[in-house]
């Protein structure tokens, strides 16, 4: 472990992560390419990075970073302590709660790191712009690794926020079902997730019992699948902390530093160009949030489309509280816009 050291600008005391054989199941920086074959320059999904990487997944965090690479050689580590180094091993671009989170995994390990942020502040993306609640793996029945990565999700952010001293609510999650269609859809997706093991204990539950746990929903609803255990957290405030612990461990955090352009050098390092000068890096992990296409398109990816929709969320005061206390869906399926949560704070 690293020795103690103050924590930078807040009350708090932040532990330090840990080093060492917590992270043997990471691939070495200087295995990295092997890892990922023999071409010059690949880009994936970084859950696809990470399929070896399961027991450090926290749920979706993951799920909206793209990662870029090169084939380049491990450079020799710098021994110095340079607050502002311009050459480093990876670069980390956006600091919401996806680049926030992974600045924290990788201040774990020996290696330059940075971590790029065109706001005055972390968090301040779309990650300070959305419900900010923990899903069960239900909600992303794609893949195998998303939903493994999810599976006690939960209970892995609990832990994280005790350690970080950070807002965490504990909540339940409940789909309702307002016709027969839905129910039908809603218990294949309960046999869904026992046949792959990542139930979360989720039951049918018929009118009488939804109404005893949520006593405002609609009596129209007929039945439901329920599932304990998820959570809800306040991501901007994660992101000061984890960014927080990330510095004290020797990561490098530059705000107002806007990324206008990133070339490719002979010696296969990146060249990244932002409004605060140059940096130069052998990896870039690309955590843009709303800008992860343009980003990527910087570098001549253009496999990373967006398409970006608008919704409307409603914070209502503190008075209205006691209306819902879990999550509550109003349908199940790709248009499930329909949510009613209390926030981490209560609201």
């Amino acid at each position: 472990p690293l020795p103690p050291r103050k924590p930078l600008g807040n009350k708090r005391t932040l532990p330090d992560a840990p080093r060492g054989s917590e992270l043997t199941h990471y691939p070495p920086l200087e295995d990295v390419s092997a890892a990922r074959g023999s071409k010059k320059y690949c880009s994936s999904s970084v859950y696809d990075y990470h399929q070896e990487c399961q027991p450090c997944g926290f749920g979706l965090i993951f799920f909206n970073a793209h990662i870029l690479e090169t084939d380049m050689p491990k450079a020799q580590a710098d021994k110095t302590s340079s607050q502002h180094r311009k050459g480093y091993d990876v670069i980390i671009i956006g600091a919401g709660i996806v680049g926030a989170m992974l600045a924290r995994e990788l201040s774990r390990s020996k290696g330059r790191f940075a971590l790029l942020e065109k706001e005055a502040f972390t968090g301040f993306g779309v990650s300070k712009a959305n419900p900010c609640m923990l899903h069960s793996p239900l909600m992303f029945p794609s893949g195998p690794l998303r939903s493994k990565l999810a599976h006690n999700a939960a209970a892995r952010y609990k832990k994280l926020a005790h350690d970080l001293d950070v807002t965490y609510r504990e909540v339940d999650e409940i789909f309702l079902a307002f016709e027969p269609q839905q129910l039908i859809k809603l218990e294949a997706l309960k046999a869904w997730a026992e046949k792959n093991k990542v139930s979360a204990g989720h039951e049918i539950i018929g009118p009488q019992k939804i109404r005893a746990i949520e006593p405002q929903v609609s009596k129209k609803a007929i039945g439901a699948l329920y599932g304990k255990g998820v959570g809800g957290i306040y991501a901007t405030e994660w992101t000061f902390a984890l960014t927080e612990n990330a510095i004290q461990n020797g990561l490098d955090l530059y705000l107002n530093s806007r990324v206008t352009a990133i070339r490719r050098k002979k010696n296969s390092h990146f060249a990244i160009e932002t409004s605060t000068g140059r940096f130069h890096a052998r990896t870039i992990i690309n955590a843009a949030g709303l800008f992860t296409d343009e980003v990527a398109s910087m570098v001549g990816d253009r496999d990373i489309r967006l398409t970006l929709t608008k919704g409307t969320m409603v914070i209502l005061d503190k008075k209205a509280s006691h209306l819902v206390q879990n999550m509550v869906y109003g349908t199940y399926g790709p248009d499930h816009s329909q949510l009613i949560t209390p926030t981490a704070h209560g609201n």
